[in-house]
């Protein structure tokens, strides 16, 4: 899940770059379509069923506040014409109470045919055979956040490893090389290029506030003699690579370096221990 989630974020990461500069011919075509979907007020959901061996489509169009018409498609991939393709699907008309529990459902059609593809903005494109419903729409894809590395994986992952950072001790620089590795890796094991940010912050808080004093401080000289060295290698990698290599983990950061998705997780989880507690209620 976490290779598909990150290549969908980069690939939509991509898509607006190559669209910024008039790039969109040619864009790499994707063969995973999970996730969520969206065209104004329509939501396309497609999920994969592995047992089965199929994909699930489920499209829904409110019709009120209480009603919802929605098309619900069993699909396969079609490799030929990267697509999802479906000639067993339904049309029903459902309707809710004010809790969200379905009051009612009335099939309206069971002989639904659709496909749905990407095109150049990797946008989906929804085919409906039956009565065109999706006609001229496109729908972009919804990033949902990561799930927030908890208050355990932050102590021993990222706020522990900078506290036993040897700072101004001797080999200092290739102990900082390699606790830089460290919390790259950290960050980009946990998504955190798309990170659910009030959960991360209030487990950071958490993280950090249960260490002690003596702790706390050592982090932040970690933290210091990190951040600085971290923030030359985003500038300039070649530059500062040597280090790196010094160090043994030069082939490790070239994964974080020679990714953007890499780099930001790196970024995020800096900024956020920058601006760490800003957000609590004081008093």
């Amino acid at each position: 899940m976490k290779n598909t989630m990150k290549k969908i974020a980069w690939l939509v990461l991509t898509a607006v770059l190559l669209t910024c500069f008039g790039l969109t011919a040619g864009l790499a075509e994707v063969e995973n379509f999970e996730g969520t979907w969206v065209s104004d007020r329509c939501t396309i959901e497609i999920r994969p069923d592995e047992e089965e061996g199929y994909w699930r489509c489920e499209v829904a169009w409110p019709n009120s506040a209480s009603e919802n018409y929605e098309w619900v498609y069993t699909c396969t991939y079609d490799e030929a014409t990267d697509s999802l393709v479906s000639d067993a699907g339904a049309l029903n008309d459902v309707t809710y109470d004010e809790d969200g529990e379905i009051v009612s459902v009335l099939i309206v059609y069971d002989d639904a045919v659709a496909k749905f593809m990407l095109n150049d903005d990797f946008r989906l494109v929804w085919q409906d055979e039956k009565e065109d419903a999706g006609k001229d729409m496109t729908f972009e894809y919804v990033v949902k956040p990561a799930e927030a590395p908890t208050v355990e994986a932050l102590a021993e992952g990222y706020f522990k490893v900078l506290a036993n950072l040897e700072v101004g001790t001797a080999g200092a620089s290739l102990k900082t090389a390699i606790a830089a590795d460290a919390v790259c890796h950290f960050a980009e094991n946990n998504l955190l290029y798309n990170p659910d940010v009030d959960a991360l912050r209030a487990n950071m808080v958490e993280a950090f506030d249960a260490m002690g004093e003596d702790e706390q401080n050592a982090f932040w000289q970690g933290f210091d003699a990190v951040r600085p060295l971290l923030d030359d290698c985003l500038e300039d990698w070649e530059a500062n690579r040597a280090q790196f290599e010094d160090a043994g983990v030069a082939e490790s950061m070239d994964e974080i370096m020679y990714d953007p998705l890499n780099r930001l997780a790196w970024e995020n989880l800096r900024d956020h221990t920058l601006t760490m507690g800003n957000d609590m209620n004081v008093g």
